[in-house]
């Protein structure tokens, strides 16, 4: 049986690991269906406290997965299929099929891109969430962005310096996040600025390949057409706990664990604890995630010298 199994390895499953680690827990990471989360598809990361020049979203979790690793945490690269988590001792099923049992369970899952709600009129092959993964296969052509926020100004960023022309396909009047990323977006010779609209559908050749969008206005509901060659959502997250829903840990009505404890990581149930983007609604920030990690990690490590004899 092990003492304690982390359900994910971003910022806050890998710090839960580093500081279960150097309490002597020697933690299971199980990585998941994205090792590193979502903040490896970040092209630049500026705002994480010790790096005085950017570092790139892969690097960082990656050298936060090594850390944990030299300190004594199991990296696995699978994925939970089922938990039990309200007995005594928790399991969890993997994809193949192995069962792992454990007094502890740190839930660190995490968020997952958010679905557009005209999803049905929005195919083809030619639709991203990652600037970083899909970007470079558009190099020299035209494409569009739709999103507003932090996330959003980063994807167009990069995609600015990769394409020829970045369509952003804003739904307010103006562009939300950080100021430094909006003055140099703004800024930027690619850039073509569609505020006060949304993507209605998409238009696809007969092989299935984007030829244009179909934009609506906000709020007259005016279309017009935008011809480009690949179309990139970043509309915000959602909490990645579609797995927990049977689980009995008790969740707001928007998906996010919800923690009854101010100021500590436990959930409902007990020798469960979460941590990190799975838990936040409003900041969505690697650091935060990061110091929710080390305070799941120090919980749990807690919890545990609790059922000592």
């Amino acid at each position: 049986m092990e003492e304690l199994v982390i359900l994910g390895t971003g910022p806050a499953g890998c710090t839960a690991a580093i500081y279960a680690a150097r309490a002597g827990l020697h933690p299971i990471m199980l990585a998941g269906p994205l090792p590193g989360g979502l903040l490896t598809q970040t092209p630049k990361i500026e705002n994480y406290p010790g790096f005085p020049e950017p570092v790139s979203g892969f690097d960082l979790t990656d050298a936060m997965m090594q850390q944990a690793e030299r300190l004594g945490a199991k990296l696995l690269f699978q994925v939970a299929k089922e938990l039990q988590l309200d007995t005594p001792v928790k399991s969890i099923t993997l994809d193949d099929g192995t069962v792992l049992q454990a007094k502890a369970v740190i839930l660190a899952t995490g968020a997952r891109h958010r679905q557009p709600e005209n999803r049905g009129r929005l195919q083809g092959r030619n639709i991203s969430f990652c600037a970083t993964c899909d970007g470079p296969f558009y190099r020299g052509k035209s494409v569009a962005l739709a999103g507003n926020g932090s996330a959003a100004l980063n994807e167009a960023l990069y995609l600015c310096g990769v394409v020829e022309c970045l369509h952003m396909i804003v739904p307010g009047g103006e562009l939300k996040g950080p100021q430094l990323l909006k003055e140099r977006l703004e800024r930027h010779p690619a850039l073509r600025l569609h505020l006060n609209s949304r993507v209605q559908q998409t238009q696809e050749d007969g092989e299935g390949n984007m030829t244009g969008l179909v934009l609506q206005g906000i709020p007259d509901g005016s279309l017009s057409t935008l011809p480009v060659q690949g179309l990139f959502l970043a509309l915000g997250f959602d909490p990645d706990t579609a797995l927990l829903e049977k689980t009995g840990v008790a969740l707001t009505p928007d998906g996010y664990i919800m923690r009854p404890v101010p100021g500590r990581t436990f959930t409902n149930l007990e020798g469960v604890f979460a941590a990190g983007d799975c838990t936040d609604p409003h900041y969505k920030q690697a650091v935060i995630a990061a110091g929710t990690g080390a305070m799941a990690g120090m919980d749990a490590a807690e919890y545990l010298r609790s059922l000592a004899p």
